[in-house]
């Protein structure tokens, strides 16, 4: 049998070598019964070694070939790199493999009771081989324990509606998920479906996972987390299936939380941070769950809004991208909002792109919200405040809009502009609008900003937005400027030297106005006016009026009155035409003229 034979004895069914087997000798069993407890010390095997029983090595061993045990292996063995031998036993225990669980991952078999076996072992690294594991009912995972998938050839696949969530988790801490594809691609739930849910949740770690619907799965939600703390969602995909209803991530009530490095394909909404006003779960006040962080995530081909702020408090978005808003109805793709009131506050988006979308940043019926170095590019309108107040954006590109760059609306004071850019303006389109659909906008500012291009009017106030502000540094090139308020603040003034309305009528003087462009034309009084003088002025040489003749009766010096405008002053430099078609009794006047600077 082995050569020498002094090197071993044969008792019963034992084979036992007196000393170790070196490397140039050969061990060959053959045919002898043997069926145990071999290999008692250091023997190397050229070739191929079948146990039809347990195999017990007690010191280092060697196999050249397949070794084949039929029976338990009993041993430590030394992991490559490492310097411990352990039992295999406990080796294969540091990961439970679902498929030791019964999992069969066929795509056809239910494996739902398997994992939740293998989830519920105790062990801290449950691991889920490739393959289609069909869930028929939700799956909980323990406090402390990882559930690893092997990447996109993973799959858990919701089969029934009492799998509407495939994961849902109730005050679990420390856990987390990675590496697996989720699959809601059904139609018979009709009620809220989401890949994974959270409540009251802390620490819960999700990573490169996969939330998919490939047919037209009605409120499919990637991730939904509910008054949960300090959470990471982390390079999530989303495809939220033909339809577009559907949320790839839904924060409410959370404290603490990010989102980032993650993209959303065809959702209805992308990107969702709300407060409890607006949620059906949770208990937490606004002021309560704040601080959630959005960064480098991406939103593509979106119904309504790609990310949303509503009723939240403390979160920012930085560094991320929404393209191609595909509803009819798509609103802003960024969104601060508080459906209520003035109470969303301390909200901040900073370095976003908006791309091709309906309106690429918006602000309503909040406070105290900051839009800073952003951009869009393709919009109907690039920034629309609807109802809010003390916001800033500053710093902005808007570029290639059809409707209006900024746009006013509904009560919103006490907003500041700064450092914005449009251009490539569309035929139509209006630079800054205060639009006739808002009243008391009033007491906006603006500084530092560029209106280049030909929009149809570079600057529209509606009547009874009062008091808003325009600084020097807003300048226009040539566009038309439509202002039917008459308390609007401009930075350049011009007057016309004193007339005496009791000795001048008709042609009262004539002031060139280089480099403005005029928006209002005002009488000033500077000595008590009596009688009933009428004025007017307009632009020497085309007759254009800008103000039509306009009776002022019996006004005390220090009277201010703005001429009631009927055309738009289009362009700079022009010759300034100041006219008094009927004298008064006695008084003097100055003409004043307001506007912008000429681009």
């Amino acid at each position: 049998v082995q050569k020498p034979t002094t090197d071993f004895t044969v008792s019963g069914s034992t084979l036992t070598l007196t000393s170790g087997a070196s490397l140039a000798q050969v061990l060959t069993v053959r045919n002898i019964g043997v069926t145990r407890d071999i290999l008692a010390d250091s023997p190397s095997i050229a070739g191929d070694l079948t146990v039809g029983d347990d195999l017990v090595v007690t010191d280092d061993a060697s196999v050249g070939g397949d070794l084949t045990v039929t029976g338990a292996i009993a041993g430590n063995v030394t992991s490559t790199g490492s310097t411990t031998a352990r039992s295999l036993a406990t080796r294969f225990a540091d990961v439970v493999n679902v498929k030791d669980y019964g999992a069969v991952g066929d795509g056809v078999t239910d494996d739902t009771t398997a994992i939740q076996t293998a989830l519920d072992s105790g062990e801290a690294r449950v691991f889920i081989p490739e393959g289609t594991y069909n869930i028929a009912t939700t799956l909980d995972i323990p406090s402390n324990v990882q559930l690893i998938g092997s990447g996109y050839n993973t799959v858990l696949k919701s089969t029934s509606a009492s799998a509407v969530r495939i994961i849902e988790l109730t005050s679990k801490t420390n856990v987390t998920i990675s590496n697996i594809r989720f699959d809601q691609t059904r139609t018979d739930a009709t009620n809220y479906k989401s890949s994974i849910q959270l409540f009251t949740c802390t620490s819960v770690k999700i990573e490169d996972v996969w939330s998919v619907s490939s047919a037209s799965t009605p409120d499919h939600t990637g991730v939904f987390m509910v008054d949960c703390d300090d959470c990471v969602v982390d390079n999530l995909y989303f495809d939220g299936g033909a339809d577009m209803n559907a949320y790839a991530v839904n924060i409410t009530g959370c404290k603490g939380c990010r989102i980032l490095n993650s993209t959303a394909y065809r959702p209805n909404f992308g990107f969702v941070i709300t407060g409890e006003e607006v949620s059906e779960r949770g208990s937490r006040t606004n002021e309560e769950a704040f601080g959630t962080i959005v960064s480098h995530c991406t939103v593509r081909t979106f119904n309504k809004h790609a990310f949303d702020i509503n009723c939240a408090t403390g979160t920012t978005i930085t560094g991320c991208t929404a393209e191609n808003c595909a509803g009819d109805d798509g609103g802003p793709a960024f969104q601060i909002k508080h459906p209520t009131g003035d109470e969303t506050r301390q909200n901040i988006i900073i370095g976003c792109t908006a791309k091709d979308v309906v309106t690429g940043f918006g602000m309503q019926d909040g406070s105290n919200a900051q839009f800073i170095g952003c951009s869009v590019m393709g919009c109907e309108i690039g920034v629309l405040i609807l109802g809010a107040n003390r916001s800033v954006v500053n710093g902005m590109l808007i570029r290639d809009y059809s409707v209006a760059g900024i746009n006013l609306r509904s009560t919103s004071q006490n907003n500041h502009f700064e450092a914005i850019t449009m251009e490539e303006p569309g035929a139509s389109a209006i630079g800054i609008d205060i639009h006739t659909l808002a009243t008391n906008c009033d007491k906006n500012t603006f500084d530092q900003i560029a209106v280049l291009g030909s929009p149809d009017v570079g600057i529209k106030i509606a009547s009874g937005n009062d008091n808003n502000v325009f600084d020097i540094g807003v300048k226009i090139s040539d566009n038309t400027i439509t202002d039917e308020s008459t308390s609007t603040i401009y930075p350049i003034s011009v007057n016309t030297p004193e007339i005496d309305i009791s000795s001048i009528t008709n042609t009262a003087g004539s002031l060139i106005t280089r480099g403005m462009n005029v928006v209002l034309a005002k009488v000033i009084v500077t000595e008590d006016v009596t009688g009933s003088p009428t004025f007017q002025c307009g632009i020497v040489g085309n007759n254009a009026l800008i103000a039509t003749a306009q009776t002022i009766s019996n006004k005390s010096a220090g009277n201010i009155n703005t001429l009631t405008q009927v055309a738009t002053l289009t362009g700079a430099n022009k010759i300034m035409h100041c006219r008094v078609p009927t004298a008064g009794s006695a008084g003097k006047v100055i003409f004043q003229y307001d506007g912008l600077s000429q681009l």
